[in-house]
């Protein structure tokens, strides 16, 4: 099941691990600092060794742009690897300025490894650079894939408001830099309200634009793209209209101009 609108689970757990390793080696140089007191000086190697692989691991983890194409998000990683290893030059002496306070020496192992970071360095930013100015560029939010199909049954309840699709239909997630921010809607949509005066529901023609609204659904193969949208999905890409004329608060658009009141936000529907 994939939910339009909200990181989905494995993107998150992949960022909630690198803020854990990034968090953990600040804490394990921290102990380094502190090693004869508590006292750890015959681990100073290894807990320097696990704080830097643990830095490594926090910036190959830390990406967010893979919503902008696989380019980007590798450009990104190799971006973080960059900036990681010429933190860890700058720690490196640093912390062998700290130790000779201390009357303590830093492992020569790890000022061995400094022409071979700096080589790194260099190399993953060069490659950083041709891959990012490679990457398809965009502007503003756009329609990307995978196409997600949902269906009548798989609407929204807000409680007093009930979105649904009024037939199988496909969307497509809108990408901007910070991640998903909404769907493309390739059907009608039908939205329930209840108001004091009973029951109203309206209709709202396809394509639609929607912002902040978490449409559930399964990942489409081409075959249920064309069965549905009578179109590829490299067609609906190319043809897709995204409205980024939306102000904050307003989540829903049609070509029509129907757009949802902004008594009906993202902020107040999740709570």
């Amino acid at each position: 099941m994939i939910e339009i609108g909200r990181e989905r689970s494995a993107l998150l757990g992949i960022r909630t691990l690198a803020s854990i390793a990034g968090n953990i080696a600040g804490l394990l140089v921290l102990i380094w600092l502190i090693r004869q007191i508590l006292p750890l000086a015959s681990y100073s190697a290894t807990i320097l060794t696990a704080a830097f692989a643990l830095m490594f691991a926090h910036g190959i983890l830390d990406t967010k742009t893979l919503s902008a194409g696989k380019l980007r998000a590798v450009s990104s990683i190799l971006w973080n690897t960059t900036g990681t290893s010429i933190l860890v030059i700058i720690l490196i002496y640093v912390l062998g300025w700290i130790a000779g306070l201390q009357r303590d020496s830093l492992p020569s192992e790890f000022s061995a490894q400094v022409p071979n970071l700096l080589i790194a360095a260099i190399v993953t930013g060069i490659i950083a650079y041709v891959l990012g100015q490679a990457a398809p560029r965009f502007r503003g939010p756009v329609a990307r894939g995978p196409a997600i199909k949902v269906s009548p049954d798989t609407g929204l309840d807000y409680g007093k408001v009930k979105l649904a699709t009024k037939n199988d239909s496909m969307i497509l997630p809108i990408r901007a830099q910070r991640g998903t921010v909404g769907a493309m809607v390739y059907g009608d949509v039908t939205a329930t309200f209840d108001t004091p005066m009973g029951t109203v529901t309206g209709s709202i023609p396809g394509p639609l634009t929607t912002i902040g609204i978490p449409f559930r659904g399964e990942k489409a193969d081409g075959d249920e793209i064309s069965r549905i949208t009578g179109e590829t999905l490299s067609q609906l890409q190319d043809e897709a209209d995204v409205d980024t004329t939306l102000p904050r608060g307003e989540i829903f658009s049609s070509p029509g101009g129907d757009i949802f009141p902004e008594s009906f936000s993202p902020s107040r529907v999740r709570g």
